[in-house]
């Protein structure tokens, strides 16, 4: 059986910045990822749509958003799960 890739979540930049403004934790957002992937969220059409497009990445281009600073990692493996 093949290992389960890593649950990864990002924000974007200018999302990162509104965030921070709002006092929007990382914490307190992966936890909002957490219900959403439950289905514990509505209205999700565009939220959806946004996550398939971003799921079609390769690991390649995240890496150059992540660099470039277009996306800031908030969720990953040692970090606050998912």
């Amino acid at each position: 059986m093949p290992a389960k890739l890593p649950q990864r979540a990002f924000k974007a930049a200018k999302f990162s910045k509104d965030a921070k403004k709002a006092n929007i934790s990382d914490a307190e957002l992966c936890e909002a990822i957490r219900q959403v992937m439950a289905g514990q969220a509505d209205e999700l059409i565009a939220f959806r749509l946004l996550a398939k497009s971003y799921a079609g990445l390769t690991e390649l281009q995240v890496k150059h958003l992540v660099n470039d600073q277009h996306f800031v990692e908030i969720c990953h493996d040692d970090k606050t799960q998912i």
